[in-house]
C-alpha cells in the first residue's frame, strides 16, 4: 500500500496479509503480524484478563497493535498512553490503522527513554516494545531506563519488555537486561516465542 522513509526507522511499509493491514520494516513486523501474535501468545499466557488494568503505557507504540487487543479483544475499560518516537509511524497508524476510533487512546510522539524520565503517572500495565527496525536502541539498555520503570509501575502492575532473541548477540543483551530486571524491578520471567521465523523473548514482571 505504501512504502516510505521514517525518521527513525530507515524503511517503512504498510501491506496487506491475509486482508489485514501490518505495517512492517525492511526486516521484522512492527505491528499486527508476527508482533500481533508474540503478544497473543504472552497475553493469555500471562491471563491478563483476569487482572484489573485501568491505566496502560505502550512504549513503542508502532500502529497500535497491542492497544487494539487490549481494547478490542480483552475489552479492558482503560485509558491507554502510547508513546512513538518517529512521527512517520504515527502519520501511517492515523492513515490506514483507524486508531481514532478508540478516544481513550494518547498517542504522543516523544522518545520512550525521555518520556520515563519526566512522566509522574502510574500504570496497571507497561509494555516496552521499542525497536529500530530489528533492534532495541542501547539507551533503552541503561539501568537509568530500568529505574524509571520501576517508578512507574502501580504497586499491583505487570510489565511485558518485548526483546529480540534471533542471534547470539541479542540473546546475551536479553538474558543480561532479564538479570538487571530482576535485580531492580524484581522476579522476571523469560518467555521466548519464536513467530514467523523470528524468535522473541519477552521479560515479564508481575507485582
Amino acid at each position: 500500500m505504501e512504502k516510505c522513509k521514517g525518521d527513525v526507522t530507515p524503511q517503512l511499509e504498510v501491506t496487506i496479509e491475509n486482508g489485514v493491514y501490518v505495517l512492517n520494516t525492511k526486516q521484522v513486523n512492527y505491528s499486527f503480524g508476527g508482533l500481533h501474535k508474540v503478544f497473543e501468545y504472552i497475553f493469555e499466557k500471562e491471563k491478563i484478563e483476569d487482572l484489573e488494568i485501568k491505566n496502560v503505557l505502550i512504549l513503542g507504540f508502532g500502529a497500535g497493535d497491542v492497544a487494539d487487543m487490549l481494547l478490542k479483544k480483552y475489552k479492558f475499560n482503560c485509558s491507554i498512553i502510547g508513546v512513538e518516537k518517529d512521527p512517520v509511524v504515527i502519520k501511517l497508524t492515523k492513515k490506514y490503522f483507524n486508531i481514532q476510533q478508540y478516544n481513550t487512546i494518547t498517542l504522543l510522539n516523544k522518545g520512550a527513554f525521555d518520556f520515563v524520565q519526566s512522566c509522574e503517572q502510574q500504570f496497571d500495565l507497561i509494555v516496552i516494545d521499542v525497536f529500530v527496525d530489528a533492534k532495541v536502541p542501547k539507551i533503552i539498555d541503561q539501568e537509568s531506563f530500568l529505574y524509571n520503570i520501576k517508578k512507574l509501575k502501580a504497586n499491583s502492575g505487570i510489565i511485558f519488555f518485548n526483546r529480540p532473541f534471533n542471534d547470539e548477540v541479542s540473546r546475551k543483551q536479553t538474558l543480561a537486561i532479564a538479570e538487571r530486571m530482576n535485580q531492580i524491578i524484581g522476579k522476571t520471567t523469560i518467555n521466548k516465542i519464536k513467530s514467523y521465523g523470528f524468535e522473541n523473548c519477552v521479560l515479564v514482571h508481575r507485582y
